[in-house]
C-alpha cells in the first residue's frame, strides 16, 4: 500500500513554483512610461493622474498602467522611471519608456510636434549605463548604494517590451512603404534583446502592439478615401498596419527563441485583448468605448488635436481648463483620445496576466522559465 501511494505521488504533475522576480526593466512608450518625458520635458497636468494618485504621476492616464498592475501583482513596488532624479528608487528596477518614444529613432523633433529622443537604441544605452555604473554605487553602500539594483538581480528580473505603436503613426505620416519600415523596427527590437540577454537577461515579457485604429486621435485622421470603420468603429487600415507588425513581431521572437536558449520569451497578444474590449464594451462593463473620457470638443469621439486632455486658455483674463475629464473615468476605455484609462489598463492586465493570451501560454508570475538563476 505504503509502495502505491509512494508511485502515486510520483506520478503526480509537478506545479512550478512562482519565479519572485526582484525587479523589472521595462523599455517602452507612454503605454509604459511611469515619469520619463515628464521629467525630461515638463510635467503631464492635471487631470492625469487623477483616479488612483490624486494628481499627476507622470503616466499618460488616470490613474496606473500595466506595468504598475505587473510590479503590484508580483509584490514590487511601482517602478521608477530612469530619467526621473527627485525620489527615485531603482533597486526594484528602472523604467526607461517615454511617451511618443519609437523603435527607430525618427528625424521630426519632440518640439516640432514629432516623437522622443528617447527611442530603443538610447533606453538600451541607458539600461547598459545603469548595469555597468549600479555596481559600484551598490558596492560603496551608503544612501546611494540602497537605491540601486544588487547585482544579483539583473539575472533574475523581469524584462518588459511594449513599443512600436508610435512607429506605426510614424510610418503612415511619413507616407514610406510599410513592409521595409516595420521590417527593420523588429529587427532593431530583435537586437536590443539579444543585447539585453548578452548581459545577463533571462526573463522576457513582450507586449505586441495594440489596435491603433480603435483610438480617437487616430480616427480623426482617416483618410475619406480609405475603407473606413469596421464593425467596432475603429479604423481598418490602422488596424491592418498593427497586424502587420504583429506578425512580423511574432516570426521575430520565434527566432530569438532558437538563438537565445536560456532565455525565456513570452510574447502576449495585447492587440487581441484590447480589440475585444473595443467590441464587447458594454458586456465588460464600459461605456461608448471609442469617446475620450478627458478631451474637448464633444461628439462622437471628444478628442480635439489642437486641445488635449489638461489644456488651458485665458478667458475674460482667467485661466480656465478646457481639456476636462469626465465623470465617470471608470467606465471609459479611452482617457486622452490616445491612452487608456486605469480601469481598461486594469481589465486588459487581470486578462493578459494569466498566460491565456500569451505565447508559449505561460502566467507571468511563471515566465522565468526553468533556466533563470535562481540565487
Amino acid at each position: 500500500m505504503r509502495l502505491l501511494l509512494l508511485l502515486g505521488t510520483l506520478l503526480l504533475p509537478t506545479v512550478a513554483s512562482p519565479c519572485h522576480f526582484p525587479a523589472i526593466f521595462n523599455f517602452g512608450d507612454s503605454n509604459s512610461d511611469t515619469g520619463g518625458l515628464s521629467a525630461a520635458f515638463g510635467p503631464v497636468p492635471w487631470p492625469y493622474g487623477e483616479t488612483f494618485f490624486k494628481m499627476p504621476a507622470g503616466r499618460y492616464s488616470d490613474g496606473r498602467l500595466i506595468i504598475d498592475f505587473a510590479a503590484e501583482s508580483l509584490g514590487l513596488p511601482h517602478i521608477s522611471a530612469f530619467l526621473d532624479s527627485v525620489a527615485a528608487n531603482f533597486s526594484h528596477g528602472a523604467n526607461f519608456a517615454t511617451s511618443l518614444s519609437t523603435i527607430l529613432p525618427q528625424n521630426v523633433t519632440l518640439a516640432r510636434g514629432g516623437y522622443s529622443p528617447f527611442s530603443l537604441d538610447v533606453q538600451l544605452k541607458q539600461f547598459l549605463q545603469l548595469r555597468h555604473r549600479s555596481r559600484a554605487v551598490y558596492r560603496r553602500g551608503g544612501v546611494f548604494g540602497h537605491l540601486m539594483p544588487k547585482e544579483e538581480h539583473f539575472a533574475r528580473a523581469l524584462y518588459m517590451f511594449d513599443i512600436g505603436q508610435n512607429d506605426l503613426t510614424a510610418l503612415y505620416f511619413q507616407n514610406a512603404s510599410a513592409t521595409p519600415y516595420l521590417s527593420a523596427a523588429v529587427k532593431e527590437l530583435s537586437r536590443v534583446v539579444q543585447k539585453v540577454y548578452e548581459r545577463g537577461g533571462r526573463s522576457f515579457w513582450i507586449h505586441n502592439t495594440g489596435p491603433l485604429g480603435c483610438l480617437p486621435y487616430v480616427l480623426v485622421r482617416v483618410p475619406a478615401a480609405a475603407p473606413r470603420l469596421d464593425s467596432s468603429g475603429c479604423s481598418i487600415l490602422f488596424n491592418a498596419l498593427a497586424e502587420q507588425f504583429n506578425t512580423m513581431l511574432n516570426e521575430t521572437v520565434a527566432q530569438l527563441r532558437k538563438h537565445l536558449p536560456l532565455a525565456s520569451l513570452i510574447l502576449t497578444d495585447i492587440y487581441s485583448v484590447k480589440y475585444s474590449l473595443f467590441r464587447r464594451a458594454a458586456m465588460h462593463g464600459f461605456d461608448r468605448p471609442l469617446r475620450a473620457c478627458c478631451g474637448h470638443g464633444g461628439g462622437a469621439y471628444n478628442f480635439d488635436a489642437d486641445v488635449w486632455c489638461g489644456d488651458t486658455a485665458e478667458v475674460d483674463g482667467t485661466r480656465v481648463l478646457l481639456g476636462k475629464s469626465c465623470r465617470k473615468p471608470r467606465k471609459t476605455i479611452v482617457w486622452d483620445g490616445a491612452h487608456y484609462t486605469e480601469a481598461a489598463n486594469k481589465w486588459v492586465f487581470h486578462h493578459i496576466s494569466g498566460g491565456e493570451f500569451s505565447h508559449p501560454p505561460v502566467p507571468l508570475s511563471m515566465a522565468c522559465g526553468k533556466k533563470t538563476p535562481t540565487t
